[in-house]
Protein backbone atom coordinates (compact mmCIF):
# COMPACT_ATOMS: atom_id res chain seq x y z
CA UNK A 1 0.00 0.00 0.00
CA UNK A 2 1.19 3.44 -1.01
CA UNK A 3 0.35 6.88 -0.76
CA UNK A 4 -2.92 7.64 -2.03
CA UNK A 5 -4.56 4.30 -1.92
CA UNK A 6 -7.95 3.57 -0.50
CA UNK A 7 -7.64 1.38 2.10
CA UNK A 8 -11.44 -0.13 3.92
CA UNK A 9 -11.47 0.19 7.39
CA UNK A 10 -12.51 -3.45 9.36
CA UNK A 11 -14.42 -1.46 11.96
CA UNK A 12 -15.97 1.98 10.55
CA UNK A 13 -15.60 5.43 11.98
CA UNK A 14 -18.43 7.32 13.89
CA UNK A 15 -16.30 10.54 15.13
CA UNK A 16 -19.43 11.81 16.85
CA UNK A 17 -21.39 9.54 18.84
CA UNK A 18 -24.95 11.65 17.58
CA UNK A 19 -23.39 11.90 14.10
CA UNK A 20 -24.95 10.29 10.82
CA UNK A 21 -21.90 10.25 9.18
CA UNK A 22 -20.04 7.03 9.01
CA UNK A 23 -16.50 6.36 7.88
CA UNK A 24 -16.12 3.40 6.43
CA UNK A 25 -12.53 3.87 4.40
CA UNK A 26 -9.49 5.98 4.61
CA UNK A 27 -6.92 7.49 1.70
CA UNK A 28 -3.61 6.83 2.52
CA UNK A 29 -1.58 10.20 3.17
CA UNK A 30 1.36 8.48 5.07
CA UNK A 31 2.81 5.39 5.90
CA UNK A 32 5.19 4.61 9.34
CA UNK A 33 7.76 2.72 9.56
CA UNK A 34 9.68 0.57 11.83
CA UNK A 35 12.50 -1.58 12.13
CA UNK A 36 11.99 -5.63 12.72
CA UNK A 37 13.75 -6.57 15.30
CA UNK A 38 14.69 -10.36 15.78
CA UNK A 39 16.46 -11.78 19.18
CA UNK A 40 18.04 -14.50 17.47
CA UNK A 41 19.85 -12.68 14.80
CA UNK A 42 20.75 -8.51 15.36
CA UNK A 43 21.23 -7.62 11.97
CA UNK A 44 21.66 -3.52 11.49
CA UNK A 45 20.77 -3.66 7.85
CA UNK A 46 17.61 -4.54 8.33
CA UNK A 47 15.22 -3.18 6.32
CA UNK A 48 12.43 -1.06 8.27
CA UNK A 49 8.62 -1.64 6.98
CA UNK A 50 5.51 -0.60 7.39
CA UNK A 51 3.68 -0.46 10.59
CA UNK A 52 1.15 1.98 10.11
CA UNK A 53 -1.17 4.55 8.13
CA UNK A 54 -1.78 7.84 8.67
CA UNK A 55 -5.09 8.31 6.48
CA UNK A 56 -8.06 10.77 6.07
CA UNK A 57 -10.90 9.17 6.62
CA UNK A 58 -13.46 8.73 3.80
CA UNK A 59 -16.83 8.04 3.13
CA UNK A 60 -17.43 6.81 -0.56
CA UNK A 61 -21.10 6.59 -0.11
CA UNK A 62 -21.35 10.27 0.68
CA UNK A 63 -17.95 11.16 -1.18
CA UNK A 64 -16.71 13.03 1.89
CA UNK A 65 -13.79 13.65 4.22
CA UNK A 66 -13.59 13.67 7.75
CA UNK A 67 -13.30 17.32 8.48
CA UNK A 68 -12.65 19.49 11.83
CA UNK A 69 -14.71 22.48 12.65
CA UNK A 70 -12.70 24.50 10.18
CA UNK A 71 -12.86 22.67 7.13
CA UNK A 72 -9.22 21.30 7.39
CA UNK A 73 -9.40 17.00 6.49
CA UNK A 74 -8.48 15.68 10.02
CA UNK A 75 -5.78 12.19 9.97
CA UNK A 76 -5.73 9.26 11.53
CA UNK A 77 -3.77 6.65 12.52
CA UNK A 78 -4.19 2.89 11.95
CA UNK A 79 -2.24 -0.49 12.22
CA UNK A 80 -2.00 -2.62 8.86
CA UNK A 81 -4.63 -4.96 10.73
CA UNK A 82 -7.15 -2.68 10.88
CA UNK A 83 -7.49 -1.79 7.29
CA UNK A 84 -7.49 -3.83 3.80
CA UNK A 85 -6.78 -2.58 -0.07
CA UNK A 86 -10.01 -1.27 -1.50
CA UNK A 87 -8.34 0.59 -4.63
CA UNK A 88 -4.68 1.29 -5.39
CA UNK A 89 -4.10 4.30 -7.11
CA UNK A 90 -2.23 4.69 -10.26
CA UNK A 91 0.30 7.65 -10.11
CA UNK A 92 -1.70 9.47 -13.58
CA UNK A 93 -4.85 9.32 -10.82
CA UNK A 94 -3.11 12.08 -8.93
CA UNK A 95 -2.41 14.19 -12.70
Amino acid sequence: MRRGDIVRLKYPHQIQPDSTEVYTHGIIAARIKAEIQTTSNHQSGAKPVVKELIVYLYNPESAKLCIDEEGVPILFDFYLSEVELYKAVKEADWL
